[in-house]
């Protein structure tokens, strides 16, 4: 019997319950891989394409011409220009290449004439002249003054001078111009393109965050950084970073960039107050000895103003510690301290004040900034005490202008 064949219903049968062989060949497993990758580039495609017709960009300065990492600015330019965030804008320089609305020629006789020096916040990047505080303040007092008031903005971004200090280098220039006044303005930000050496001759580098959650708005923010220029993760921090608490818990975790509001503050940042210092030091001598009202101002940026109405939540952090600091260089060297802070974290929008992604203060942010400063220099140029007050450049005049209190 063990040599008969089985019936052919059994052998087919036998062939059915035999579990078939489920396994992937490698060319399977690779075609599964490229699917997932096409499809993957194929959204992350879709979504950049939408992002850049959603919001548009132009953040070329056609008037610049960069050499190496040095740039020059053509005199007598005009360039349009758009943060993805923000409305088209159109920059224009004068004859001295600075974005001013007045000549750099001999002052007239009845004009009054202050110069800033500073960085991209000084420089009004992204806003419109007329919407930016040297803007408001040329039309403000020269309408509360009835006579011409100048600001001329000798201000470069601080990626073009890698430092805060090459752009407060700017002192002899200044005083070339005969102000009435002189404003330094500078913000964290500034401070953060220069990293203090070692003691050993190198560099030091930016403490890391000890406890970076592994959260949704962490993850944007790492990918941000490593995209680039991509209009779509620019969309997706705007929108996640507009609650002002999520943007907050995401920015102190990065260590060197949020040290500024630890009281007390890094050896990193302690380095960088004495830059300040110096700064400080050389542009007061000048401006001393040709009997011109020096002003310190200080340009907040978001962090600070959002942390002023989250103390409670934060308590080893102090939105004044910068501030504070910037007031004590100030009162050193016989200067003005200016900090809009104050208005800027009790205004009625105070969260509407920035680019979220960009930084940058916008218009509004720049309304506050021209008002604290206007109400500066009311108080501390003689030409301007017998001006009336002008609500042009902001809200009403503030009581104070020192630093927000706890």
């Amino acid at each position: 019997m063990s040599g008969i064949e089985p019936a052919p219903a059994a052998v087919e049968r036998a062939d059915i319950d035999r579990p078939a062989d489920k396994r992937l060949s490698l060319r399977d497993y690779l075609l599964l891989f490229l699917t997932v990758i096409l499809t993957l580039a194929f959204i992350g495609c879709v979504s950049e394409f939408g992002a850049r017709l959603i919001w548009p960009q132009q953040d070329v300065d056609q008037c610049e011409t960069w050499v190496g990492e040095n740039v020059t600015v053509a005199p007598n330019c005009r360039a349009t220009v758009k943060a993805a965030e923000g409305q088209w804008v159109e920059y224009h320089y004068n004859e001295c290449a600075s974005r001013s609305a007045a000549s750099c020629g001999p002052k007239p006789a009845n004009a009054l004439r202050f110069v800033t020096i500073g960085t991209s916040i000084s420089r009004g990047y992204w806003v419109a002249y007329s919407d930016s505080f040297s803007g408001r303040l040329e039309q403000s007092l020269g309408r509360s003054c009835k006579r011409p008031v100048e600001i001329h903005n000798l201000s470069y971004s601080a990626y073009q001078n890698r430092t805060w200090e090459t752009a407060a280098q700017q002192t002899d220039r200044a005083m070339q111009l005969d102000p009435d006044g002189v404003i330094l303005v500078v913000s964290s930000f500034d401070m953060l393109q220069w990293t203090p050496p070692s003691s050993s001759g190198g560099a030091t580098a930016p403490a890391a965050s000890s406890t970076v959650a592994a959260d949704f708005v962490s993850i944007l923010g790492q990918l941000r950084g490593s995209a680039g220029d991509s209009r779509a993760m620019t969309m997706a921090m705007h929108f996640a970073f507009e609650d002002p608490d999520r943007y907050l818990r995401f920015f102190i975790q990065h260590g060197d960039s949020a040290d500024y509001l630890r009281p007390g503050m890094s050896p990193a940042w302690h380095a960088r107050l004495e830059m300040v210092d110096a700064a400080v030091g050389k542009i007061a001598a000048a401006t001393k000895a040709a009997h011109v009202p020096f002003f310190l101002l200080l340009a907040p940026l978001r962090p600070g103003i959002l942390l002023a109405h989250s103390r409670a939540e934060f308590p080893d952090l102090d939105p004044n510690a910068f501030p504070n600091a910037l007031a004590e260089i100030a009162r050193r060297h016989g200067a003005v301290f200016v900090d809009p802070t104050h208005l800027q974290s009790t205004a009625p929008n105070w969260n509407e004040l920035y680019m979220v992604a960009d930084g940058h203060p916008n218009a509004r942010g720049h309304q506050l900034i021209a008002k604290a400063l206007q109400d500066a220099l009311l108080e501390n140029v003689g030409a301007l005490r017998t001006c009336a007050a002008s609500p042009a450049a902001g809200v009403t005049r503030s009581a104070s202008l020192q630093p927000a209190q706890p």
